[in-house]
């Protein structure tokens, strides 16, 4: 989901073959969030904290570490088979 609302902020960006790359993902403009109207939160230790939003989308530190985790564990996958 936080890739999926990641890409939609992102779009709200100019930057090269953007149409190209919404179109070919079909996204429309009407799709694409403008940071400035969301707010995100995660909970983490026991409290509720307000998720940093830049142009490329949601910072939410305990999202990247499992995602991280989950690179590496896919990374050891792909080593072993081959």
């Amino acid at each position: 989901m936080k890739f999926q609302l990641n890409n939609l902020i992102a779009f709200c960006n100019e930057f090269k073959d953007r149409n190209e790359i919404m179109k070919k993902s079909q996204y429309t403009e009407e799709e694409a969030l403008n940071k400035s109207l969301i707010s995100a939160y995660a909970i983490e230790k026991h409290s509720l904290l307000r998720a940093d939003i830049d142009d490329m989308g949601i910072e939410v530190a305990s999202f990247d570490k499992e995602i991280d985790e989950m690179n590496l564990l896919y990374d050891d996958i792909l080593f072993a088979i081959g």
